[in-house]
C-alpha cells in the first residue's frame, strides 16, 4: 500500500491547454492531484496536522478552518488572533502551504448594544489587513454579529419566493406527484437545511415563510378557491399540508430539534460539546434531561437549549430511547400533526 501511495503522489507531470495551445510538460512536486477519489482523503490526512499550531477552539471542514475565542474586550480578542495566526502562518508556510487571505475574514459577535463592536482597530497578519464583516455565510448559513440570522431568513426567503413564482408558470404543465417532487426538492429542503440554528425567530418571520408556501398548495390543488376568496383567513390548509406530506415551517423546527436530540441520547454522539450537555437527570425513569443555568439570550435560542426543553415537554412514551429512530420519527410527526391548529392561506 506503501508503495501504490508512493507511485500515486511522485513524479507525476501535468500540461496546461487552452484553446489549441497545449504547455510542455511541468513537474508536480506537491500536492495531491485533482480529480482522484484518494486525494481528498489524502490532504485530509495530511491537513488535520494544523491542531499542531492552534491553541484557541476550532472548527475544521476539509480546508475550511474556523478559529473562535471569547475575551472580555475586544483588544484582547484582536491580540490573541494576531498570535494565532502568526502561528497558523508559519505552519502553512513549513508544511508548504498557502493561505489565502483574499477569502479570510473575522468578526465579531456581541449584544447588539456593544459600544465596542463599532472599533476601527485592524486586524493584520504578515502585513496583510485582514477584512472585518459584519455578515459570514459559512457552509451556507449566513451568520451575523449578534445570532439574529435575519441576513440568513432573507436569503431563504428570497430563494422561496423565486421558486414559488418558476413554479406557479409551470403548475398547469405537472401532475400531483412532480408537484410533491419539486416542492420537497425546491422549497422544503432550502428551508430544513439547518433550521435548527437560525429557526428560533420571531413567529412573524416563520408565519411569512409559512404563507408563501400556503399559497402555492392552494394555488396547485384548489385554484378556482383561490380565485374565489383571495388571500383570506376563510381558507383552510391543513389537509393540503398533510395531502402533500409536510409539516408546517414551526413543526418542521421542532421536528428537527428533537430528532437530532434523540440521535445524540440514542447513539451517545462522540462530539464532546453534545455528549457533554445532554444529560439526564436523577430521574431516569421518566427520561427527563437535565437543564443547564445560563444567563444568555442567545443560548436559549441554541439547538442545545430548545432540544433540552422540547424534549422534556414529550409525552413519556416517547422520551424513550429504546424506540428505533424511524418509530419516533413517525409517533413525533403523529404528535406534531395532532396538535396542529388551523393553518390559513395568510
Amino acid at each position: 500500500m506503501l508503495k501504490l501511495l508512493a507511485n500515486f503522489c511522485t513524479n507525476r507531470t501535468f500540461q496546461i491547454s487552452l484553446g489549441a495551445f497545449t504547455s510542455t510538460n511541468y513537474s508536480f512536486d506537491s500536492a495531491c492531484p485533482q480529480g482522484s477519489t484518494i486525494a481528498p482523503l489524502l490532504f485530509m490526512l495530511y491537513f488535520n496536522r494544523i491542531s499542531e499550531c492552534i491553541v484557541h477552539d476550532y472548527i475544521l471542514f476539509a480546508d475550511d478552518l474556523v478559529i473562535y475565542l471569547a475575551c472580555t474586550t475586544t483588544h484582547k480578542i484582536i491580540s490573541e488572533l494576531k498570535v494565532a495566526l502568526a502561528e497558523l502562518l508559519s505552519w502553512c508556510t513549513t508544511n508548504k502551504l498557502v493561505i489565502n487571505f483574499s477569502k479570510t475574514k473575522w468578526m465579531l459577535f456581541s449584544k447588539s448594544n456593544n459600544k465596542e463592536l463599532s472599533i476601527a482597530e485592524e486586524l493584520t497578519v504578515d502585513d496583510v489587513v485582514i477584512e472585518r464583516v459584519k455578515v459570514f455565510k459559512y457552509l451556507g448559513v449566513y451568520f451575523d454579529p449578534s445570532f439574529s440570522f435575519t441576513n440568513h431568513f432573507e436569503h431563504v426567503i428570497n430563494k422561496v419566493c423565486s421558486t414559488t413564482a418558476w413554479i406557479f408558470k409551470i403548475k398547469r404543465l405537472i401532475n400531483c406527484s412532480l408537484f410533491k417532487s419539486i416542492l420537497h426538492a425546491f422549497i422544503i429542503s432550502v428551508i430544513d437545511y439547518c433550521l435548527p440554528i437560525w429557526g428560533n425567530m420571531h413567529d412573524k418571520y416563520l408565519d411569512k415563510l409559512q404563507s408563501k408556501i400556503n399559497q402555492l398548495i392552494i394555488a396547485f390543488y384548489q385554484p378556482s378557491l383561490l380565485r374565489k376568496h383571495g388571500l383570506n383567513k376563510q381558507i383552510i390548509v391543513n389537509s393540503l399540508l398533510d395531502s402533500v406530506g409536510i409539516l408546517t415551517v414551526k413543526e418542521r423546527y421542532k421536528y428537527h430539534i428533537l430528532d437530532f436530540t434523540f440521535k445524540a441520547l440514542k447513539y451517545s454522539s462522540s462530539v464532546r460539546e453534545i455528549r457533554e450537555f445532554f444529560v439526564f437527570s436523577k430521574s431516569s425513569r421518566r427520561q427527563l434531561l437535565q437543564t443547564i443555568t445560563h444567563d444568555s439570550r442567545s443560548f436559549e435560542k441554541s439547538i442545545v437549549f430548545q432540544g433540552i426543553k422540547l424534549w422534556n415537554a414529550l409525552p413519556v412514551d416517547l422520551r424513550d430511547i429504546n424506540l428505533t429512530l424511524p418509530a419516533f420519527q413517525c409517533k413525533l410527526g403523529n404528535l406534531l400533526r395532532e396538535s396542529r391548529d388551523d393553518i390559513y392561506v395568510i
